[in-house]
């Protein structure tokens, strides 16, 4: 096997570990514990080596704990100095475990490249036993990839040659191993790949070719008569015979059953083997595998298969001593009949509760009184081999009652029409459940169980398995026009013609219905596409708002009912795309209507500002005219006050029409005073926060007018001028404020 895992050529592993890596069972998902193994295992940071005898404590000079799911024992990683390569492990047993010291004995005297290499035995201080080994960084046959990988012909023929020897080894020295699996078969890899036997916790030492003692080995590797107790060497080639049926199928055959179902298993059907694809190892998995352990294959008929031979497999067979089959107060004396009559009516739903759950105290009793009809002779060839690898898969199945109890009714009697939930499937049939489970009503009970159905016939391809019944054979074409059908509708609700956002649409929403629909178009109800095609219209034309990629979509739909269906199911997302549109679009004119109230609010207001505005204009003006006529005045020179008025008046003018036109924002920005001041800088600032400032100013610009008087209306004129400038400016400063605060207000 190559190093990744995948089957290589000529070599015995899947893979080399990683230096210094050794795993024995730590193995997630490994078979059922034995009840060694169901001990609290107790956990140490550091080894007592005051605890063990002086002279191997002397020895060791570095000791790392290992990792071990195993019960019985801790093991530690320790550095020898009397051994040339340095490293070995040390077993300590925990209190009150005590391995056969006959056992371990015979262990020590064996020299055997595939039995792990015992070196020292004893007990510490405490009483506890330890083992001091070999240690071999190859890790287990488990973490090579025994049950998960599939090993190729010449690996698991090496394996087995390897294995072979080892266990002749032992059985020569009187040992039975006991517990022979992946996990304790561990690897060398120097200086060549070697399978390595350890772990002799359950071995037994014998003294006569059978014993018997209390049953303890792990269930999915024990023989039929480990059970009753029986010690022989014969429990380690059935073990062998499962190892082998793991390496060459990649899986493991009693993987998550528990004991008692392995124990029925055994004991009351062979262990099917034609999942092995090679012919020899199927003819040594036949042999290994054989119920009773006086014709089981032995190291002779293995070493014989080894060299190339073909020992003849005993009868595989465990019969049954049952006659008759009671269901519904009825006797059945074989298996054709009671499928009959399983089928019939409400009898379907008693047979799937009673026999559709598996294991149970029924289907035991089903499948042991079925095995009396294994004879030779009964059926044409392969029809029981066929029957019990069927019940062997049915047995760890995980589908739903009615889907186990079809397949077993197909295996027990394939003459029947096509029988489903005890109605008669055709395509008729076929047609109205689909559209009972299309039209119905959603709570209708009818309308449930049309779904049920057709979720199980989808699920378990079970259109298949009713074709295989007489009179079925269409089915086969529906259930894979159906499946086409399924797969392009997927197809096109994803990622449909013209775009769109449909791939958050939630699978459970649609998929129920889909099933039923193109159920009905698979069982020939091609018609539906034009109620289809005229529904999409329908719903093109009623969009509360225009949705371009689904326009297009419907255009595209021709007489194919995937993409119509598929139409349809997208159908809900462009009536929420357009109605999220409509929602938006009248958000949006909603929002623009309240800006539009706002702002007309705010030039109400402003507008209701013009009284004020134009006495605070009015005062401005008068105060500034007061000044020219007062210096006129001082001057004595009437023909004056003409030029005086003049300016005044364009004061009154120019100051109104600008309080007139802004209104409510003339005070106090705009504001002839609030300019005025501006324009001070920080005497005006003085002058708004003082009377007295302001009244000393006024005084000075009386004098200043006096000593001025006879340039007063040179002033007065450049004033008026200046003013009129001056409000120009502050008219173009206002509108662009206005309208700023305008464009604001309306798109904010």
């Amino acid at each position: 096997m190559s190093e990744d895992g995948e089957p290589g050529r000529g070599s015995a592993v899947v893979r080399r570990p990683l230096p210094g890596e050794t795993r024995r069972e730590d193995v997630t998902g490994a078979p059922a514990v034995t009840r060694r193994e169901s001990v609290p295992v107790r956990s140490s940071v550091r080894l007592d080596l005051a605890g063990l005898p002086a002279e191997l404590a002397a020895r060791i000079t570095e000791h790392v704990p290992m990792r071990s799911t195993g019960g019985e024992a801790q093991l530690w990683r320790v550095r020898d100095s009397a051994f040339p390569g340095g490293e070995r492990v040390l077993k300590i047993y925990y209190p009150n475990i005590e391995p056969r010291p006959e056992v371990l004995a015979q262990l020590k005297a064996i020299r055997s490249p595939y039995v792990v290499r015992i070196v020292d035995t004893g007990t510490l201080a405490d009483d506890r036993f330890y083992e001091l080994m070999e240690l071999l960084p190859g890790g287990s046959l488990r973490d090579q990839g025994a049950g998960t990988h599939k090993f190729d012909s010449n690996s698991v023929t090496q394996i087995v040659r390897q294995l072979t020897d080892g266990l002749d080894t032992l059985h020569r020295h009187g040992i039975v191993h006991r517990d022979l699996k992946p996990e304790n078969v561990l690897v060398r890899t120097d200086p060549t790949v070697e399978m390595v036997l350890t772990d002799f916790g359950l071995s037994r030492k014998l003294d006569a070719s059978v014993r018997f003692t209390k049953r303890d080995a792990t269930a999915a590797y024990a023989a039929p008569e480990t059970w009753s107790g029986a010690v022989s060497p014969a429990r380690d080639w059935w073990s062998l015979g499962i190892m082998v049926l793991e390496l060459c199928t990649g899986s493991r055959p009693f993987d998550r059953m528990d004991d008692q179902v392995v124990q029925k298993s055994v004991i009351t059907k062979p262990v099917p083997v034609d999942v092995v694809e090679d012919r020899r190892l199927r003819l040594l998995c036949a042999g290994l595998l054989v119920g009773d352990p006086d014709h089981r294959w032995a190291v002779d008929k293995v070493r014989e298969w080894l060299a190339g031979g073909t020992p003849a497999v005993p009868d595989r067979r465990v019969p049954a001593e049952v006659d008759g089959f009671e269901f519904q107060a009825t006797d059945y004396s074989d298996p054709e009949s009671l499928a009959a009559a399983m089928v019939r009516g409400k009898n379907w739903e008693v047979a799937a509760r009673r026999y559709g759950i598996s294991p149970s105290p029924s289907w035991t009793a089903l499948t042991t009184w079925l095995h009396q009809f294994d004879t030779p002779g009964r059926y044409p060839a392969g029809v029981v081999e066929q029957r019990l690898d069927l019940l062997g898969q049915l047995e760890k199945s995980h589908e739903k009652p009615n889907a186990k109890l079809l397949r077993l009714i197909h295996g027990l009697n394939p003459e029947l029409p096509p029988f489903y939930r005890g109605v008669h499937v055709d395509l008729p049939r076929l047609r109205q459940l689909a559209r009972t489970a299309e039209d119905g009503p959603p709570a209708d009970r009818k309308t449930v169980r049309a779904h049920e159905v057709i979720d199980e016939l989808w699920r378990g391809a079970l259109l298949r398995v009713l074709a295989g019944f007489d009179g079925g054979a269409e089915l086969a074409g529906v259930d894979q026009r159906w499946r086409d059908l399924m797969a392009r509708l997927d197809k096109a609700v994803v990622a449909p013609p013209g775009g769109g956002d449909v791939t958050a649409l939630e699978r459970q929403r649609w998929w129920p219905a889909a099933l039923a629909a193109m159920l009905e178009i698979a069982a020939g109800q091609a018609d539906r596409v034009t109620d289809w095609t005229n529904e999409l219209h329908r719903c093109a034309s009623a969009l509360a708002a225009p949705i371009d990629w689904f326009t297009q979509l419907v255009r595209r739909v021709g007489i194919d009912p995937a993409s119509a269906y598929a139409a349809l199911v997208v159908s809900g997302v462009a009536r929420a795309q357009a109605q999220q549109i409509r929602r938006d679009e009248d958000a949006r004119r909603q929002a623009r209507q309240a800006r539009e109230q706002r702002w007309a609010a705010h030039e109400q207001q402003r507008m209701a500002g013009r009284s004020a505005a134009m006495r605070e204009a009015l005062i401005a003006a008068t105060a500034l005219s007061g000044l020219w006529v007062f210096g006129a005045l001082l001057s004595a020179k009437t023909g004056w006050l003409l030029l005086v008025a003049v300016a005044a008046g364009t004061h009154y003018i120019a100051e109104c029409l600008l309080a007139e036109t802004i209104g409510g924002d003339y005070r106090p920005r705009y504001s002839l005073w609030q300019q005025i001041r501006e324009s001070a800088g920080r005497l005006g600032r003085r002058m708004q926060r003082s009377p007295g400032v302001s009244a000393a100013v006024i005084i000075g610009m009386i004098v200043l007018f006096g000593l001025l008087s006879q340039t007063v209306p040179v002033i007065a004129v450049a004033g008026a001028v200046a003013h009129v400038i001056w409000t120009a400016v502050r008219q173009r400063r206002w509108n662009v404020a206005h309208e700023t605060e305008r464009q604001q207000a309306l798109n904010s």
